[in-house]
């Protein structure tokens, strides 16, 4: 949780264009996407590994096209020349109607998560080597919920420091930059998913 990589500047960039809360709705969101990917990590160990392999590869195939979708969204907004307007208000509001209300900032949260190459590799390949053959279900769910809580909090905390020094306002600043870059890491990660 603490590299940093897309699932960081996209929180991130959901604060600085829309608001706090809905940067730690995506915050959580990740994290119920990391969850997801532990429960289904640790359903390979306990059912057939094609199966668990081959759901898996369906939502990151679904993850992946809504990546593809959010990132047609945001260079469509660039060529909106009322979203590029000096008009700030106006600018914001269009900004948050089109790319960052709380639904779509959870949408962005949960995809980034599901698509994000390094997770997937993370929980297919390392994590089920460190977790014993046989769980009783209190472990299990201590294995689920563990990562959930730890990446949930932590892009909790970075968002509200992020908040507190300023950072979130350099971000707004370069905002058609940040939109380009945000639209530029969805298509490599739903390309290299796919």
């Amino acid at each position: 949780a603490m590299s940093p990589g897309p699932s960081l500047f996209v929180i991130l960039n959901i604060a600085a264009q829309s608001s706090v809360s809905n940067a730690i709705c995506a915050a959580w969101a990740h994290a119920l996407g990391i969850g997801l990917w532990a429960t289904l990590s640790l359903s390979a160990w306990h059912f057939a590994l094609n199966y668990s392999a081959s759901i898996s590869q369906g939502l990151s195939l679904l993850a992946s096209l809504y990546l593809l979708y959010m990132a047609y969204t945001l260079i469509s907004s660039l060529r909106d020349r009322s979203t590029l307007t000096i008009d700030e208000d106006r600018q914001n509001q269009s900004l948050k109607v089109q790319i960052h209300s709380k639904r779509s900032a959870f949408k962005a949260g949960l995809s980034i998560a599901l698509a994000n190459p390094k997770i997937l590799l993370f929980f297919s390949v390392i994590y089920p080597q460190i977790m014993p053959q046989n769980l009783q279900t209190i472990d299990a769910l201590t294995a689920i919920s563990v990562p959930l809580i730890i990446d949930g909090a932590w892009y909790h905390t970075i968002t509200s420091f992020s908040a507190k020094l300023g950072l979130l306002t350099l971000i707004d600043r370069y905002k058609r930059v940040t939109i380009l870059v945000m639209a530029i890491l969805f298509l490599f990660i739903a390309l290299r998913t796919l």
